[in-house]
């Protein structure tokens, strides 16, 4: 069921030219030389309990869209239906009055949601309690600081028990303790059944969190598709293929694996291997290596690097050529085989590799292999009575000290 469905919306504001243009444009239409979109034509749909990212540089929109969605700004053209209840974090203390105290805004607030002020106790003590600020509850908020409001929006919003939750980069002024006790909470929303649109430049969390994920660019909605694909499309975006953008705008298919030929080398081929044997199952503590071929068409002074991720799409570790104090030059028509070795720490399951190769000093994306390599963990424990936690098995030795 639809919970959300955005149609074609766009926000402009009016570039004036002076104070005789400002008046003019009261009483005739504007110029679209003269209109600057924040966003452009947008339309998406969003069920409930569904979990929407939406990434994108600086600049792009992301904020532009939330406060649109969420009533504090009017679009320009189009349209959006919502069906529940929303609740929203986006500037800190954005709809709170400074002069207020913690106490008097959460009232305010609810009794705009509809809470009946007999029933207000609960949710307060339930907000004090999750945001340990019950030593300035009944203070103003203009004597908060960023981290105390992040604490008193957040935990307004999930204990109003929204349909959908709105969180635009709060989070990321949080220490480090309350931002997991933040996602914890977000995952029991999102248990629950609460839908969810999270905006970040935290490419991890997005992945971790979200089900499906918007790519936003100049204002125009990019792509649409699964969190894992629409990330690894924003990080090669990043690295300056414009090649990709151009295809995605003309509806034509990139495949994960992308193994295209570049101008002036090629990733001829990645595998794995150990004590000479190519495999994609390795021990708990074996040697793993990660050889990369590449066929050079030009002169050419490369990084190479690689990046391991878990079948959540998290990042777990990644280095290259550069890390390791590597600096060298190859040439026309070198076939070089790049091997990396790595102890095998690694906690059991499996794994995904991602390697690439960039022009030294001029992060200048020369081609990247994504996802079509795999590989699996098996643990060399004999106990079977608990597993690892976590995804690293590191080494670690127990002793036992009489103390007299």
């Amino acid at each position: 069921m639809n919970i959300l469905k955005v149609n074609k919306l766009s926000k402009y504001y009016v570039i004036h030219g002076g104070k005789f243009e400002k008046f003019k444009n009261i009483f005739f239409d504007v110029k679209e030389d003269k209109k600057f979109y924040a966003i452009s034509d947008i339309s998406f749909d969003l069920n409930k309990g569904e979990h929407l990212g939406i990434i994108g540089k600086n600049g792009s929109g992301k904020s532009t869209l939330l406060k649109t969605l969420t009533g504090v700004t009017h679009p320009s053209n189009g349209s959006f239906d919502i069906k529940g209840k929303i609740f929203s974090i986006l500037e800190l203390g954005l709809g709170f009055n400074e002069n207020f105290s913690g106490r008097e805004n959460i009232e305010l607030s609810y009794s705009l949601y509809g809470v009946k002020k007999e029933n207000l106790s609960d949710y307060i003590k339930d907000i004090i309690y999750f945001s340990e600020l019950e030593l300035f509850f009944d203070r103003p908020l203009r004597t908060y600081s960023n981290g105390m409001r992040l604490r008193l929006a957040f935990a307004a919003a999930i204990f109003s028990k929204p349909d959908i939750l709105i969180i635009d980069e709060a989070l990321a002024v949080g220490d480090i303790d309350f931002q997991k006790k933040c996602f914890d909470k977000i995952n029991e929303l999102k248990k629950n059944g609460t839908t969810l649109i999270y905006v970040s430049h935290d490419i991890n969390s997005v992945k971790s969190i979200c089900t499906k994920a918007i790519l936003l660019s100049e204002g125009k909605l990019i792509v649409l598709d699964n969190a894992d694909y629409v990330c690894d499309l924003y990080l090669k975006k990043n690295f300056k293929n414009t090649n990709l953008i151009r295809n995605i705008k003309k509806n034509v298919e990139i495949e994960s694996k992308e193994n295209v030929s570049f101008e002036k080398c090629k990733i001829k081929r990645v595998f794995l291997s150990y004590d000479n044997i190519e495999t994609d199952k390795f021990i708990s503590n074996q040697d793993i290596f990660i050889n990369i071929h590449v066929n050079f068409y030009q002169n050419v002074k490369p990084t190479v690097g690689f990046m391991i991720k878990n079948k959540f799409g998290l990042e777990i570790f990644g280095i290259n050529s550069d890390h390791l104090n590597f600096d060298k030059s190859f040439y026309k028509n070198d076939n070089i085989i790049f091997k990396f070795k790595l102890k095998n720490y690694f906690a059991p399951g499996i794994y995904f590799l991602n390697c690439g190769i960039f022009e030294k000093d001029k992060n200048n994306f020369l081609q990247r292999n994504m996802n079509n390599l795999s590989f699996e963990v098996f643990s060399n424990r004999i106990v079977k009575s608990t597993k690892i936690e976590g995804f690293l098995d590191l080494p670690v030795e127990l002793d036992c000290i009489s103390k007299k």
